[in-house]
């Protein structure tokens, strides 16, 4: 067949849908064809001249017909020509379309693909990290697209590039960039981000969405609320490990809410299990400055949690950078957990007293802990107030105006106040100090003066948290004889059997009012004599701290606050980890510095919180623990959620299947270039071979 009419059938071919070609100007690599016409007319009919110095030499020579020789010519030149042909169709890629296939050949194409990078891609698959299976699945999934069209790449860090469709080309450098982010999103984020990308793309014909993840029950979101597009086909493409088991730690905390430097303390931690399988004898470490001080085993049930305990000693009030580290592969990103301890500085109590009771000044005498100063109520000095953690009322008649004023001072800077009223009490006064949040109190004297027990605290209140090991039914409760009475707003500590509130408290921000219904003389009362008594001034005055911080802080929360000191207008702070230093968004008020951190930017870790290059305090950064739990949906559960919808499609996990081929036969067509190549390398051997052996 002449070379001419064979381009003509092929181009017929794929103009009437009989054959696709993924790069049909390729095809114009069909004029090749002419090379091997050229070489047989000018090779082949080129008459050769020999000479022979003896007739006798033309006996032993078998003479061969035209029509022989012809053929075998005839023949070179079409394995030739098919060759070409065959070398040419390889590179123009082609493929026969499917019936369901809903690829446009014709057109501008737009394809969205979402690849999961958060940390529990991390996972190993049969083809490696997770993360890297999904980024070489989307990389090949480029090619079986036409030249024309435009990609569009999205993570869970929501960056800037992601705003844009692109080439192949400059997708590849895209997906080269993809790395670990310690954020993620939920579907429903991710499906709003790509339609809005979308939007910046009007022109687009057939819109395709991609999502490779590991489907995390924990991150993905509300799938059953998913809303899909029904002018975009949806590809779902599961990357997940055969294996799901991962141990972390969930939380550290002090068994006492201070730390004390050059003596012994103690700190808890909680360990999970998100396994299948149950643990014996996990080592943990802890390390305070890099140096391990202290080790512990713990055993852990399958999908349960563990707590074991660290007892540590510092040096100084310094801060001090912790760690608690296990090892659990192949899930690592979760095996440390960082935290800073900081020795507490003593707690300043202001003890305001006029009938003088021996009980305040007992419970606050440790110098240690607390530094106490105490005023009769003739001989106040008022500037103490403004360095008073908590201020503690003890029996004052009443209350005057200029102590109402710079008691009201307090509660707005966020100090604490704890009232225990008189015997003698003048209910009128004390209302001076009821205003704002304290306005709707309806504070009198008590009509019932008689001695009554008091109820068991309830334990599970935060106020009482870590008092209480166990509290017994039968654990002897104090009696006491009211003075004060109240209702309305405020938060019932301690209450009487008949339900009334003995000790209650009121939240204004940082600031907290106690109000106790008694005095604390003996002969009203037995409750300063009481065990109770000490855990419960104790925790007024622990929870009266100012400028307290926690001991570490997670990527997942919304924004972190710090006490900083005033600080110029012009001033900028920068968090700082090794090479890596972040300006994150920021704003000062009342000494307090509030922080949103550029989360993908970030790994976990300590970093110095700096200003003009000189470090204002050290904090600890920690992953979510959502990512650590790795319970996923299979595609059979996604398949049953999404079978409503006609236009998603959910593949089997990309270790069980290649999914490129199967998008390309089910969804574009059957790819048709491998042929081609096997048929080149037929032909190139069948020259061969007739030229070898046909004499």
């Amino acid at each position: 067949m002449p070379s001419n009419m064979k381009a003509v059938l092929l181009v017929l071919l794929y103009k009437f849908g009989c054959m696709n070609f993924l790069y049909p100007s390729f095809l114009w690599a069909l004029a090749a064809l002419a090379i091997p016409v050229i070489i047989h007319l000018f090779n082949f009919q080129r008459p050769k001249k020999v000479l022979f110095t003896n007739v006798r030499f033309l006996k032993s020579v078998k003479e061969a017909t035209n029509s022989a020789r012809q053929l075998r010519q005839w023949l070179i030149l079409l394995m030739r020509l098919l060759f070409v042909a065959c070398v040419v169709l390889a590179f123009a890629q082609p493929f026969l379309a499917s019936k369901n296939s809903n690829v446009a050949t014709q057109g501008r194409m737009a394809v969205s693909a979402y690849i999961d990078n958060s940390y529990s891609m991390q996972s190993e698959t049969q083809q490696g990290q997770a993360l890297d299976a999904a980024a070489a699945r989307w990389e090949t999934l480029l090619s079986a697209y036409p030249q024309n069209t435009q990609f569009h790449l999205l993570t869970n860090d929501f960056d800037g590039k992601s705003q844009y469709f692109v080439n192949a080309d400059k997708m590849h450098e895209r997906i080269a960039e993809i790395k670990l982010s310690n954020h993620y999103r939920d579907l429903a984020s991710i499906n709003n981000r790509q339609n809005s990308a979308y939007e910046a793309l009007p022109s687009a014909g057939t819109k395709e969405i991609f999502w490779f993840s590991d489907f995390q029950r924990s991150t993905a979101g509300d799938l059953s609320k998913l809303e899909f597009d029904s002018t975009k086909q949806y590809y779902i493409v599961p990357v997940q490990a055969p294996q799901t088991a991962n141990v972390y730690i969930d939380s550290v905390w002090l068994e006492t809410p201070f730390v004390r430097a050059n003596e012994n303390n103690q700190l808890k931690v909680r360990v999970f299990n998100a396994g299948d399988k149950a643990i014996s004898n996990l080592p943990l470490r802890l390390f305070i400055d890099e140096v391990q001080v202290s080790t512990s085993a713990i055993n852990l049930e399958l999908q349960a949690a563990a707590t074991t305990q660290f007892s540590f000693t510092i040096s100084s009030e310094a801060a001090h950078k912790a760690r608690i580290s296990l090892n659990d592969l192949p899930v690592t990103f979760d095996n440390e957990y960082y935290f800073v301890l900081k020795g507490a500085p003593r707690m300043k109590v202001m003890h305001i007293f006029g009938e003088s009771t021996p009980y305040i000044k007992a419970v606050f005498a440790n110098n240690k802990l607390f530094d106490t100063q105490h005023f009769s109520q003739n001989n106040i000095r008022y500037d103490a107030f403004a360095q008073a953690d908590l201020v503690i009322l003890d029996g004052l008649p009443s209350i005057d105006a200029g102590l109402a004023d710079a008691l009201q001072k307090c509660l707005r800077r966020g100090q604490s106040i704890a009232l225990f009223p008189s015997a003698k009490a003048n209910a009128e006064s004390y209302k001076s100090l009821f205003t704002n949040k304290l306005a709707s109190v309806l504070l009198q004297q008590a009509t019932d003066t008689a001695r009554q027990a008091l109820q068991m605290p309830d334990a599970r209140n935060p106020f009482f948290e870590g008092v209480f090991e166990s509290a017994a039914a039968s654990t002897g409760m104090p009696q006491v004889k009211p003075s004060l009475a109240w209702s309305g707003s405020g938060v019932p500590l301690l209450k009487y059997k008949n339900g009334n509130a003995f000790l209650s408290v009121w939240k204004n921000g940082q600031s907290k009012f106690y109000l106790c219904a008694a005095p604390l003389d003996k002969t009203n009362q037995d409750f300063a004599q009481h065990a109770f008594f000490v855990p419960v001034m104790y925790r007024m005055a622990i929870l009266s701290l100012r400028n307290t911080e926690p001991l570490a802080f997670s990527f997942q929360q919304p924004s972190i606050e710090l006490a900083v000191d005033t600080v110029l207008a012009d001033q900028v702070f920068t968090l700082e980890k090794d090479k890596t230093k972040v300006i994150p968004s920021q704003r000062v008020a009342d000494k307090k510095l509030l922080l949103e951190l550029p989360k993908s930017e970030m790994e976990s870790g300590y970093y110095d919180l700096k200003i003009n290059n000189k470090t204002v305090k050290t904090i600890a950064l920690n992953y979510g623990k959502s990512e650590s739990r790795m319970a996923y949906y299979s595609s059979e559960q996604l398949r049953e959620m999404f079978s409503a919808h006609r236009n998603v499609k959910v593949f089997d996990t990309v270790d069980k299947q290649n999914i490129t081929d199967e998008f390309r036969a089910k969804n574009i067509g059957q790819p048709l270039w491998q042929y081609a190549v096997m048929l080149a390398l037929v032909f190139l051997l069948g020259e061969v071979l007739i030229i070898r052996f046909w004499k």
